[in-house]
Formats: C-alpha cells, sequence, structure tokens
C-alpha cells in the first residue's frame, strides 16, 4: 500500500508530518477569498474547493485537517502540506491576502467619516475611521455567511468589527494610541445625541410610516449640512432627489393615515357638505327650543283683547307726514293688516301676527340701509309691542322668554357657524377657509365646534378632516414631478403661526391634537436639510473634507507592508463622486437609525475604562453604516 493511500486510509496512526513548503502553500486570491471566513472549518472548505474542484466535497474535506501549524492539506504524493506556508515573504503573501479579504474594512474606513462629522470634534476622522472599519467588518462577515455558511455568534461579530475599527482608527490617527484618544473624546461626543428626543422622534416617524434620515432625526448640525451638499453633489443628487420622492409619497400616506382615524368621510366636499347641515341643524334646533319654551304663554294670551286705536292714531300721523314716499306707502300696508276693515283688530294672537311681518320688514330696511324706514317701523313696532304687553301678563311673559331664547341665535349667526350657513348654499363650499382663515381665530374655532359638536360630533371631525385633506391635496398637486419637501412645506401652511396652531388645538380632542402634533415633529424633521448651505467658503471647505474622506486613510496603517500594487491602486480609486454616492446611500438608509440607537445606548452605558466600551463603539457605527460597496 503506498504512501497516499496509507495516509487517507488511516492504515498509520500516528501523527502525519505537515511540512511549510512555499510552493505547495495555496494560491495568493485562494487566500484571500478563505480569510473572508473566520470559522477555521469553513476556511478548509474553501480552500478544498479551490484545490480539488474534481472530488466531491466528502472526499476534499478529508484530505483538509487543522493542525497546531495551521490548515494543511493531503496532496497527491501522500505528504500533507500547509495551506499558508511559513517564512518571511509567504507571511507577506498572507497578509496581504488577508488585507484583500478585509476589504470591506478598508473602504468602510473611508465611509466611516460619516459618523466623524456627527462627531464633530477633536476625534473626527479617528472616530469615523474606527467605526467605518466596524462597518466593513460586519459587511464581511455577512457575506461570509451567506456565501460559504459560515457559523455567526453576536459576540464574535462585535469582538471582530471592534478590532477592525481599532486598526482603522490606527491608521487615521497616524500612530495615536487609540484607547487613550477614544476615551477623551469619544463618549463626549457620542453623548451629544439625545437618546430621548431620537428615540421619541423614530417612533413617531415609524408609527407614522415616514422615514428619517439619521442627520434628521439627531439634528446634528454636521449630519444636516453635509446632508445638504449631498444633494446638490453630481454623483449623490440623483439618490437624494429620489429618496425625496420616495418620502413626498410616505407624507401623503402618513397624513392620510391620521385623517381616516379623524373621520370616515374620505372627500373635503362630502365633509363640508356634512358641516353645513350640522350647522343648519344646530340653528334649527336652537330656534326649537325657543319655540317650545314660549309657546305656551303666546297661546294663553292668544285670545285676549287689547285696544290699539291710540297707536294707530299715531300711525296715521306718520303716513300722511310721509304721504307720497315709499316710507308712507310701507306705514299705510301696516295700518291696513291691523285692520278688519275700518275696525282695529282686537285679539293679541291677530296682532301678533302682524307684528311677525312689521320685524321682517325692519330687517329688510336694515339690509337694505333704509334709515328713515327703519326708524319710523321700529318706533311704531316699539308702541304695538307695550301695549299688547299691558293688556296681557302672559304675552309680556311669553315675548320676554322668545327674546332670551333668540340670542344663542343671534350669536350664531354672527359667527362662523352662521357664515358656514351662508356658505353651504354655493355649489363647492370652502369652509376651511373660513374657519381657519384669516377671519378666524382660536376663540372662534372653540365656540364653532362647541356648537357644531352639540348637533353631531362627526361632522364638526369631517369639516376639520376636509381643511387638512384640502390643503395637502392642494400642495400635493402643485408639486407633481418635484422633489420639494412636502412634508415640512404643508405641516407650514396648515400650523406654520401660533395662531395656526392654536386653531387646531381648539378644533380637536386632546388626542387627536397630540396625534397631530407627532405627526408634525415628523414633517418638521423632513426639512431640516432642505436649506443648504448658505456661505459659499463653507461649501468650499465641506467640498474639500469630502475629498480628503473619499481617499481611505487607512493606507497610512498598511503602508509599512508590501502588499500587490493592484490592492493599493483599489483603495485610490475611492474618489469623491463614489464616495458621495455611497455616503447618501448610507444617509438615506430606513433602517440606519434605528440600528444604531440601540448600539449608542449600549455605548453611552459602558465606562471608557471597559473592555465592552470598544467592542460597542465598533459595533455602534458598525450597524449604522451597513455595506458600503
Amino acid at each position: 500500500m503506498g504512501k497516499y493511500s496509507q495516509s487517507l486510509l488511516g492504515v498509520k496512526p500516528q501523527k502525519p508530518q505537515v511540512q511549510s513548503v512555499p510552493e505547495k502553500g495555496a494560491d495568493f486570491m485562494d487566500l484571500a477569498e478563505a480569510y473572508r471566513a473566520d470559522d477555521p472549518n469553513t476556511r478548509m472548505r474553501i480552500l478544498a474547493e479551490n484545490r480539488f474542484p474534481y472530488l466531491t466535497e466528502e472526499e476534499r474535506l478529508q484530505r483538509y485537517k487543522q493542525t497546531d501549524e495551521g490548515i494543511a492539506y493531503l496532496d497527491d504524493d501522500g505528504k500533507w502540506y500547509l495551506s499558508e506556508p511559513n517564512g518571511f515573504w509567504q507571511g507577506a503573501k498572507q497578509f496581504g491576502a488577508s488585507t484583500l479579504a478585509h476589504g470591506e474594512s478598508l473602504l468602510g474606513g473611508a465611509g466611516g467619516a460619516f459618523l466623524g462629522t456627527m462627531a464633530a470634534g477633536p476625534v473626527g476622522g479617528l472616530l469615523g475611521a474606527a467605526l467605518g472599519g466596524a462597518s466593513g467588518e460586519s459587511s464581511r462577515k455577512i457575506h461570509a455567511n451567506l456565501a460559504y455558511n459560515e457559523p455567526q455568534t453576536p459576540l464574535g461579530n462585535v469582538k471582530s468589527m471592534a478590532i477592525e475599527g481599532g486598526l482603522a482608527a490606527a491608521g487615521e490617527g497616524a500612530g495615536q494610541l487609540v484607547g487613550k484618544a477614544l476615551s477623551r473624546h469619544a463618549v463626549k461626543d457620542i453623548k451629544r445625541i439625545d437618546d430621548a428626543a431620537t428615540s421619541q422622534l423614530a417612533r413617531k416617524a415609524n408609527e407614522a410610516g415616514i422615514t428619517l434620515t439619521p442627520a434628521e432625526i439627531t439634528n446634528l448640525r454636521s449630519l444636516i449640512n453635509r446632508q445638504a451638499l449631498l444633494r446638490d453633489m453630481p454623483d449623490s443628487a440623483d439618490i437624494i432627489e429620489d429618496f425625496l420622492k420616495v418620502r413626498n409619497d410616505q407624507v401623503q400616506r402618513g397624513v392620510y393615515r391620521y385623517l381616516n382615524k379623524l373621520s370616515h368621510e374620505q372627500t373635503p366636499h362630502f365633509a363640508y357638505k356634512e358641516g353645513v347641515r350640522a350647522a343648519v341643524g344646530a340653528r334649527e334646533a336652537l330656534e326649537q327650543a325657543r319655540m317650545k319654551a314660549s309657546s305656551p304663554y303666546y297661546q294663553d294670551a292668544a285670545m285676549d283683547e287689547v285696544d290699539i286705536s291710540h297707536v294707530l292714531e299715531n300711525l296715521q300721523g306718520s303716513i300722511k307726514k310721509f304721504s307720497g314716499t315709499k316710507v308712507g306707502k310701507t306705514l299705510s300696508q301696516v295700518e291696513k293688516a291691523l285692520k278688519d276693515g275700518d275696525s282695529p283688530k282686537r285679539l293679541i294672537g291677530q296682532i301678533d301676527a302682524v307684528k311677525g311681518d312689521l320685524d321682517d320688514l325692519i330687517a329688510k330696511a336694515k339690509r337694505d340701509g333704509r334709515k328713515t324706514r327703519l326708524r319710523e317701523l321700529t318706533a311704531f313696532k316699539s308702541e304695538l309691542v307695550s301695549a299688547m304687553d299691558q293688556a296681557s301678563p302672559s304675552y309680556r311673559t311669553g315675548r320676554q322668554i322668545f327674546e332670551e331664547r333668540s340670542l344663542p341665535i343671534n350669536q350664531l349667526d354672527r359667527s362662523l357657524v352662521g357664515d358656514m350657513i351662508r356658505e353651504g348654499n354655493q355649489a363647492a363650499p370652502d369652509l376651511g377657509k373660513i374657519l381657519f382663515g384669516r377671519r378666524s381665530s382660536p376663540s372662534a374655532v372653540k365656540q364653532s365646534r362647541q356648537i357644531i359638536i352639540a348637533h353631531d360630533p362627526k361632522a364638526w371631525d369631517a369639516v376639520v378632516r376636509g381643511h387638512i385633506q384640502n390643503t395637502l391635496e392642494e400642495m400635493a398637486d402643485s408639486s407633481v414631478g418635484e422633489a420639494i419637501n412636502l412634508g415640512g412645506a404643508f405641516r407650514k401652511r396648515l400650523m406654520g403661526t401660533a395662531s395656526k396652531q392654536r386653531m387646531l388645538k381648539n378644533a380637536l380632542s386632546k388626542n387627536q391634537y397630540q396625534a397631530l402634533m407627532d405627526l408634525s415633529d415628523v414633517l418638521e424633521a423632513t426639512g431640516r436639510a432642505m436649506k443648504g448651505q448658505s456661505m459659499t467658503a463653507q461649501r468650499t471647505e465641506m467640498i474639500k473634507e469630502l475629498k480628503r474622506e473619499a481617499t481611505p486613510a487607512l493606507s497610512n496603517a498598511i503602508s509599512p507592508h508590501r502588499i500587490p500594487s493592484k490592492v493599493t491602486d483599489w483603495y485610490q480609486d475611492v474618489k469623491l463622486g463614489k464616495y458621495s454616492e455611497d455616503l447618501a446611500r448610507i444617509m438615506t438608509d430606513p433602517q440606519g437609525m434605528a440600528k444604531l440607537r440601540t448600539q449608542v445606548k449600549l455605548l453611552k452605558d459602558i465606562s471608557p475604562r471597559e473592555k465592552q466600551f470598544y467592542n460597542a463603539l465598533g459595533a455602534a457605527v458598525g450597524v449604522l453604516m451597513g455595506n458600503v460597496e
């Protein structure tokens, strides 16, 4: 039996002798692929498949094993050789392959400046590189799991990301002691993020279904300026614009989600019709209450008699005074109505009916601005009513009740609800402009709500929905195809002043208003990065900073080693355009802030002097940055 067969079949149970022969080691690219995995068994599977592609997986794995010296394989000559031979040049080869395998970590160092700008302190690029390196390491481990089915453990991932983050920071810091630098600055910089505020805003955005960027959620000026700048840069502008267009749709859906909870009415037109119907019903209810209270007294006095002879004599004097005029003609009509032939009417019921017609004449004269007619008719009415009051105490009581119950009706007619009723006669009423327009006020809205809700609470909610929906749809229609900040613009028009906010507060219940304000907080945040940079000098400096970040500073950390020129060239290919594009994708990642929040909380709970701090630091930005391709 030959040496190969004896070794393969295990006839000789003694420990095999493993040889370190450079020309028998794995190729550079095979090592680079294998080093994408941390698990030794996974590395062996990769190396075995590349060396023995013609064998089955079971046969290949029988020819690989983990030894004290490293991963070894059984060659066709029956001898065991190291896949990672010893020696200086072989070590350099191994290091280069490992570096290539960890490419995401290196590229992540460039993207890491994203959080470096968030820190905006002396640690800046150092912290950014550390966290960016951790992000790339996270990507590498995810790839190893998906491509090679490498086992994953949360603790292993965190440690790996922390190690890569530390190496990246060491290169960026040009020899600084990473632990010392992070201890001085990292906690201070990270603590600029308000946990409570960002958590609440993220929760509100999630409930509304509206995506906010980490810059908008944290409201850190460095990130806000960075996002605004990316919108103007050629390689990132389209990404930001596409994100804004998608978010405009989210804003509309978020507002409609709120409106559907407020009222079932789907269109402002029908919502306003419901409001008009309720306003008319509220007025009719007051009239019915007035009639119910006064009618018994009027009915009791209807058959009482009253002498109005002296009243008619005074009326005839006025008729002569205004003979030949329209005023005289009107007074003659009144005199005729108070007589049966040549004799005056005597029953209070009959005379009160004429008094009702007299009220209509007075109202018309007032509307038409007929001051003389108004004065004469009002004076005559006063004499007529006084005569009936003296003749019948029941009539006097009924009339007083009627006048008292007329006060709220008159107030309604002069209020916004009265305007609602009059607007309801239009083909397309717009109650929103009446209730929340320039003529309105918080107190007027409160009064209107009380009147309508007393008659139909659902109708009032429909009116408020109509106003909010109309405001949104008018803005959405005017911005079709444009990536404007719909959320911020809509919020400004709906509640951009303190008065508008108070009007909405008085128009809604406590819970309804709180829900609207939660939505408003999200809409306000969407506009935080829309103003851009006002100073040309500031924009120029930020572009220079992006250019510096676009070239991975990690080359400082690896330059002492002899790495193939292709790898070095690959580092230098990360220029401003690609960097700004990647940064825009990172900033618009819907999951970015949600992932960061958990890690930042963990980071704040750990003392910088504890070992776990650096693990958490690496994971914090690793989960934020995601995969920078």
